[in-house]
């Protein structure tokens, strides 16, 4: 049963590349950068913003779990400790979108 459940995936993974023949002329560039630093701040450009909405989840939540322990000591400090990593990530964030910009500034300053 295993060897059959293999041999179906690989055939269905090697297909395409069979059908294919001579017409496959090579694959295109989706991201369409050319250097890695375009890959890059296109990265940092994707991740900040997405990285700024997680942030904003975790510190209303880190914030209910304050609000919400009652006195427990033990849940107030499981929302402390959720704002402080979230207040981590922030400056990680923060880090990652200055390095990009300070690294692009440097290197055409140094061209």
């Amino acid at each position: 049963m295993k060897s059959i459940i293999s041999t179906t995936l690989l055939c269905l993974y090697f297909f395409p590349f069979f059908t294919m023949g001579a017409e496959f002329t090579g694959l295109d560039n989706p991201i369409d950068s050319k250097s890695f630093d375009e890959v890059i701040a296109g990265v940092v450009g994707f991740l900040v913003p997405f990285g700024a909405a997680v942030l904003v989840i975790f510190i209303l939540y880190g914030g209910f779990q304050m609000m919400t322990s009652g006195g427990d000591p033990k849940k107030h400090e499981a929302g402390r400790k959720t704002l402080l990593w979230a207040a981590i990530g922030f400056a990680i964030l923060f880090l990652a979108g200055t390095t990009s910009t300070l690294l692009d500034a440097l290197k055409e300053f140094f061209e």
